[in-house]
């Protein structure tokens, strides 16, 4: 069977190697495409980050941006009598015409055989105002998709929804994390909008976790403020009332991390709680095939990859119904707390940790769902999606 069409696919988002998901997201879809012989670089709007492990070239947008009054900080810091602030801004416009010729210049290496995937409204307005140019003046830009990583009622939607209006004007196709999502957002952008979920790394069909119970609650995530990790401090202390012996680790970093110490510290079982610093991918793995449970707080979702990986390695999720997908995913598969109450959370982390029959039965039905989000199938589903509507010629592949 003849290999994919397209040649280089281009992943851009504001942040390449950020903490969160997406990080997670970014460098799976990365290692699919690569395994099909695709090459793989990265647009990122600002400064990358490099604590993702991805690796390849990575094009910085705002590069110099520091020195401009383009820079969100730069108000802040005026300088004496203003005088930083007024160079900074009689700079920008200079910046701006540097920014689109380095961009423009990125961009036009591409053929009508690569691809460029965006993955946050700003850096798709970048690159769809580019690529808009050069439609009218040719027909060989390269296909360009932009994927929503927030659910439709997201409180980052309304902050993104005219960035994402000016994209959908223009790009090739929208996609969504979620099939309701994609239902929503394309009425609402008046679009077909596609359905492609975040990917996953399956674990070797050996390591199938503990075996035996272990009581150990997981919680992988970043530390901040919409992720409430306080909040599944305080519901699992609760829960230990019913259900003694068990302990919550958490591993992640971020502005949030001295509020969940406090939380631990003035608990009434400060021993049963574990604080690590963010793990490694390796490290993600080692630790969810050890685990008994999952647990998610958010405010609001995606498509989480915490639930995703656990569910790679049987591990349901007790969580909060923060987005439709992780309501679907976690009603059958996992634990779906009735609300966001501290006593909706407590009751839900007792009924998973005290039904050993029940988490069992639970655990494979995570198994079996997780292959519809391997690395593979995702992968597929991309290429499919990327040669049927920018490439004719895929139509007639065998």
């Amino acid at each position: 069977m003849p290999g994919p069409l397209v040649r280089k696919i281009i992943i851009a988002d504001d942040d390449i190697g950020n903490l969160g998901g997406i990080s997670s997201a970014i460098r799976t879809l990365t290692e699919g495409f690569r395994a099909r012989g695709i090459s793989v670089e990265y647009l990122s709007l600002h400064s990358p980050q490099f604590e993702a492990g991805l690796t390849g070239n990575i094009f910085e947008a705002n590069r110099f941006e520091s020195m401009t009054a383009h820079h969100p900080l730069a108000k802040d810091y005026p300088g004496i009598l203003g005088v930083r602030l007024i160079a900074k801004r009689a700079l920008t416009p200079f910046w701006l015409a540097y920014r689109k010729a380095r961009l423009r210049e990125y961009l036009g290496r591409l053929a009508s055989t690569d691809a460029v995937i965006s993955m946050k409204p700003r850096i798709g307005v970048l690159i769809e105002s580019e690529l808009a140019r050069r439609r009218r003046s040719t027909n060989d830009a390269p296909f360009h998709a932009h994927q929503i990583h927030y659910s439709f009622d997201h409180w980052y939607r309304p902050l993104q929804e005219d960035n994402l209006r000016h994209v959908t004007r223009g790009c090739d196709a929208l996609v969504a994390l979620w099939p309701t999502e994609a239902e929503q957002f394309g009425n609402d952008h008046e679009m077909p909008a596609a359905s492609i979920p975040n990917a996953i790394t399956l674990p070797d069909a050996e390591h199938t976790g503990p075996g035996q119970s272990t009581k150990i609650v997981s919680c992988i995530t970043r530390l901040s403020s919409d992720k409430r990790v306080d909040l599944a401090v305080q519901a699992f202390d609760l829960a230990l009332d019913q259900a003694p012996g068990w302990s919550l680790r958490i591993y992640g970093d971020g502005p949030e991390r001295q509020t969940v110490e406090n939380a631990i510290n003035t608990s009434r079982h400060p021993n049963a709680f574990s604080l690590g610093a963010r793990l490694s991918p390796e490290q993600v793995q080692a630790h969810l095939a050890h685990a008994d449970l999952a647990i998610l707080t958010s405010i609001a979702e995606g498509l989480p990859m915490s639930i995703l990986e656990a569910s790679a390695w049987g591990v349901p999720t007790v969580a909060t119904p923060s987005s439709r997908s992780v309501a679907d995913l976690t009603s059958v598969h996992g634990y779906l707390c009735e609300g966001d109450s501290l006593e909706a959370i407590a009751g839900a982390l007792q009924n998973a940790m005290r039904n050993d029959s029940e988490r069992a039965t639970k655990s494979q039905k995570c198994r079996q769902l997780a292959k519809q989000f391997s690395v593979e199938a995702v992968t597929d589903k991309w290429l499919e999606l990327i040669e049927r509507k920018s490439l004719p010629a895929a139509a007639g592949k065998d």
